[in-house]
């Protein structure tokens, strides 16, 4: 009779341990499935997606486009909440590569985002291999790492906390703005003139009137 309540006690015990170390599983569970212990981690993307119209205050758009068989256009513009333009950019450079000309269309943006001073900034362009440098979601060619490091040295003076690839279709402004260049005065008169104005043009940003 003893051993048979003796034996009825242990299991009562095991199965209130058992209770007690699911409830403790089930509820570091849910700690860990949350984001500052109220969002579960099933809803972050949706939580974040909602949230992006609240973080940014400003948007940036940037594209490159051929403009001849030696020259590739640049065109950039910014805009707040309000779709308020605060700065277009068409400029043109002699490029081998369409990679370094769609990240040299990104660093020109930046710079003048950095010159005016505007802040928290979200990032967009068409070149999804662009935006996957600078995510670090890709490596990143040694050719181009001088550029992106540059790129990324100035975001982070200008709280660019989004890098966004859209469709091409919906980057048309940006890549209008590229084509302008084709109008804009050639750079490629001799090669000893474009070097001199590289040199003097190299930082600085034409804007569209």
């Amino acid at each position: 009779m003893n051993n048979i309540c003796f034996n009825n006690k242990g299991m009562r015990v095991n199965s209130l341990l058992f209770r007690a170390l699911a409830k403790v599983l089930a509820d570091k569970k849910t700690k860990s499935s949350k984001v500052n212990g109220s969002v579960p981690y099933s809803s972050l993307l949706t939580s974040a997606h909602m949230q992006e119209e609240i973080n940014y205050q400003f948007k940036i758009f940037s594209d490159a486009a051929w403009v001849s068989k030696e020259k590739i256009g640049f065109g950039s513009f910014a805009v707040d909440k309000e779709s308020n333009l605060f700065f277009e950019i068409t400029n043109s450079k002699q490029v081998v590569s369409p990679l370094f000309a769609e990240l040299w269309s990104i660093w020109e943006a930046i710079n003048k985002a950095k010159e005016i001073n505007l802040k928290n900034i979200y990032f967009y362009s068409d070149c999804q291999t662009a935006i996957k440098y600078l995510n670090s979601e890709v490596k990143v060619p040694w050719f181009l790492r001088d550029l992106v490091t540059n790129i990324l040295h100035l975001a982070g003076h200008l709280n660019i906390s989004r890098w966004y690839h859209i469709r091409r279709d919906k980057n048309s402004r940006a890549h209008n703005l590229a084509r302008k260049a084709n109008n804009l005065h050639s750079l490629m008169t001799t090669p000893l003139q474009w070097a001199h104005n590289f040199n003097l043009r190299h930082f600085n940003l034409q804007m569209v009137p």
